[in-house]
């Protein structure tokens, strides 16, 4: 540390080495025009300010040399000559192009580009560019504060503080913003303040990505990284960098709420917090975004929003090296890799990553629907929900997609919606490596690999693998179901729901195709069923290439590859990939036939397979084959028809390697190993491979002759006896071939 100067000013406080320079600095700085008396010298920081004011004493004045105007100091005379152009005769920086008066001010200048600091203060170790700088800050020292308020008697430093401190009585604020009309005292204030419309962040912290508008800011987060934690909050242990931030989180366990809004009387535990909530009463959106039309009530919201612009992405993930634009996000994120859950529902303990989930939750506990629409007074559970609703009045348009069209409720719904199309799978089972394109998607599929996991309904007894089989059964008992049905007495949580229902009983299909005659009950259907007139398949598989018209059969596939069967069977041994499969197959334990033919009386167990019968008596092809004119009445008959064209044969007999185009025919080959004959007449003792067979015996006993040649009257009970005695007109045939 420097020896302590023991000669010093009384006016400036500046220390000297002998008592010659002190008085040679105070002849300097003072002025003792009209007056001889020591008490009437009139001190100043620097020379330049000593001779502005011994100007006001003489009859000196500074002429412009262009129009001959007359002015008081020097600084004055400059900026009118510039009105002028006269800019030829001051100094020019040799750093920048600003030019000065003097070499005073030139040399001051310069200090700012060579980083000089000649002015040491006595009393610690810091530098100053400029004895003004250094009088100031000795001023910390001394405690001084010369500059004194008229009105409450309050004390400053500097005069520029006192002159701002002023505009705090009489409510002066010459400074104003030209987008928001916001004023202030202060032009730092304002220049502080256009940042935010801006967005530009020019302090970077060294410590971590964040960026901040003002060096204030950046000092105060600067206090959380390379400070010591000393304040330690004595109610919960917590520790905290600054003073400040100990006392705004003792507020959380005070629940400290010192101000309350006029309007709806919340409290909030910050003024700043109360200022915001103002804005959802007044509707004022101050902060306007510079790229597009959109206004915001917060800068946050404002600094946020700009990186959809900019696509600023500054918070990172460690673990997969995904990119977020908000902190927040990042942390919700990170919850995913490490599984964490610390929002925990009052009413049935479930865990959540956010308090925003929770409170979504809770809501179905409450049943309570308190967000209601102003315009058809439809009430609904979340505040989301209505909003959504309120598009449908106001013609708002949704998010949609942009490869098959569909409109999505909210952005996150668009996302995962997406990855449909893209086939991108972020979260991946950590047991099995199994890859999901939705969390909780992989959730329930980590249950699987849990063997101990047996779950029980509490009414029935019945046992699940999974929470979600569980919960879905649950709804099976629940009668807490508003929408009933007046046809069948069949309850449903949702009126869409409900309404889809309806139409099964009165028939109604009010969706029809603009290509064909077909019409559906639902839009999803019809959409599906254009594809089969566009050969539009938006949905490729990874691993195959191979592409679907529906994202349900792409999911089915993929199961084709993973040889994944997660629904067995309880009757039997047999698993299946799909739940309606499993239901479909618990049909033949029951011998249940619930669906009957209305134009033969023909009972059948499925309604699909109804539906596909009934298409024989109304004659329905509706599916072509693209490779000859055949149609058929189901898709499953045109693929099997297909074989013919490809000769494909995917059924392989184990025993002697023979192969067949459908599995149907390979269990009937199969009987020629083992003997089988499972059809019996009921006439007489025969047994028969298959029902073909059967038929053509039974013919023997009825006399039936169902097969007549086309070449004369003759018929025959089998089809091989006609095909025998067509031969006989092959003479025939040759002349209707030619």
């Amino acid at each position: 540390m420097p020896a302590k100067r023991h000669h010093q000013c009384s006016h400036c406080r500046i220390g000297f080495d002998t008592e010659e320079e002190k008085l040679e600095h105070v002849e300097k700085f003072t002025c003792g025009a009209e007056s001889n008396d020591e008490t009437h010298r009139e001190a100043f920081q620097n020379s330049d300010s000593s001779k502005k004011h011994e100007m006001s004493h003489s009859n000196k004045r500074c002429e412009c040399r262009q129009c001959g105007l007359y002015f008081s100091d020097p600084n004055t005379l400059r900026k009118h000559e510039q009105s002028h152009g006269v800019m030829k005769s001051l100094l020019s920086c040799p750093h920048c192009s600003k030019k000065f008066a003097d070499d005073s001010q030139l040399s001051r200048h310069v200090r700012t580009h060579t980083g000089e600091k000649p002015f040491s203060c006595i009393y610690c170790e810091k530098r100053f560019s400029s004895s003004s700088g250094l009088a100031v800050h000795i001023r910390t020292h001394t405690g001084e504060k010369p500059f004194h308020c008229s009105i409450c008697d309050k004390s400053f430093a500097e005069s520029k503080t006192l002159k701002l401190h002023i505009r705090a009585h009489n409510g002066d604020k010459p400074y104003q913003c030209n987008q928001c009309d916001r004023k202030y005292a202060a032009k730092t204030s304002l220049q502080a303040h256009m940042l935010i419309h801006t967005g530009e962040q020019p302090f970077p912290c060294q410590h971590c990505p964040k960026c901040f508008r003002s060096k204030v800011l950046l000092q105060r987060h600067l206090v959380r990284h390379i400070s010591e934690k000393n304040h330690e909050c004595d109610q919960c242990g917590k520790k905290f960098a600054a003073a400040a931030y100990l006392r705004k989180h003792k507020k959380t366990h005070t629940n400290e709420k010192p101000h309350t809004c006029e309007e709806c009387r919340k409290s909030f535990r910050r003024l700043t917090h109360l200022r915001q909530h103002k804005r959802t009463h007044t509707g004022e959106k101050p902060y306007p975004c510079l790229h597009c039309s959109k206004r915001f009530s917060h800068s946050v919201n404002l600094k946020t929003h700009i990186r959809i612009h900019t696509g600023e992405k500054p918070f990172h993930c460690s673990i997969c090296d995904k990119s977020f634009a908000e902190s927040k996000t990042l942390k919700l994120h990170t919850r995913i890799h490490t599984g964490e859950k610390p929002y925990k529902c009052p009413k049935c303990d479930k865990c959540f990553t956010s308090n925003q989930h929770m409170k979504k939750h809770l809501q179905t506990h409450s049943k309570e629907r308190s967000h209601i629409c102003s315009q058809c007074s439809k009430s609904f559970g979340s505040n989301e929900r209505l909003k959504l609703h309120i598009q449908t009045h106001t013609g708002e348009k949704r998010r949609q997609c942009s490869v098959c069209d569909k409109v999505l409720f909210n952005q996150q719904t668009l996302r995962n919606h997406m990855r449909l199309h893209t086939g991108e799978k972020p979260y991946k089972c950590s047991v099995c490596h199994k890859s999901f394109a939705r969390y909780h998607c992989m959730n329930r599929h980590m249950e699987k690999h849990d063997s101990d996991i047996e779950l029980k309904c509490d009414l029935c007894s019945e046992v699940f693998q999974s929470k979600f089989l569980l919960k879905k059964h649950q709804r099976t008992h629940d009668a807490n179901k508003r929408h009933v049905c007046k046809f069948c007495g069949k309850r449903f949580y949702r009126s869409d729901n409900y309404k889809l229902h309806l139409r099964t009983h009165t028939g109604e299909k009010p969706f029809s195709c603009s290509h064909c005659s077909q019409t559906f009950a639902c839009s999803k259907g019809l959409k599906i069923h254009i594809r089969t007139h566009t050969g539009e398949k938006p949905y490729e598989c990874k691993e195959c290439s191979k592409r679907f018209a529906h994202s349900s059969t792409l999911s089915t596939h993929m199961l084709t590859h993973t040889g994944e069967k997660p629904y067995q069977c309880q009757e039997c041994p047999a698993k299946f990939s799909q739940l309606g499969y499993l239901q479909r197959h618990k049909v033949r334990h029951t011998d249940e036939k619930p669906f009957e033919c209305n134009v033969c009386f023909k009972r059948f167990s499925l309604s699909f397979v109804l539906k596909n019968h009934m298409r024989i008596h109304a004659g329905n092809k509706p599916y072509k084959c693209e490779h000859c004119v055949k149609k058929f009445p189901t898709t499953h008959l045109l693929n099997v028809h297909m074989r013919v064209h490809t000769g494909e044969r995917p059924y392989k007999c184990s025993l002697c390697l023979r192969k067949f185009a459908t599995k149907s025919y390979l269990n009937m080959h199969m009987r020629t190993h083992t003997g089988e004959k499972p059809y019996q007449c009921n006439q007489c003792d025969k047994k028969c491979r298959t029902v073909d067979t059967l038929k053509g015996h039974m013919s023997l006993h009825n006399g039936l002759k169902s097969f007549q040649c086309k070449y004369c009257p003759q018929k025959f009970s089998r089809r091989h006896l006609l095909q025998r005695h067509v031969l006989t007109h092959a003479d025939k045939e040759l002349t209707e071939r030619s």
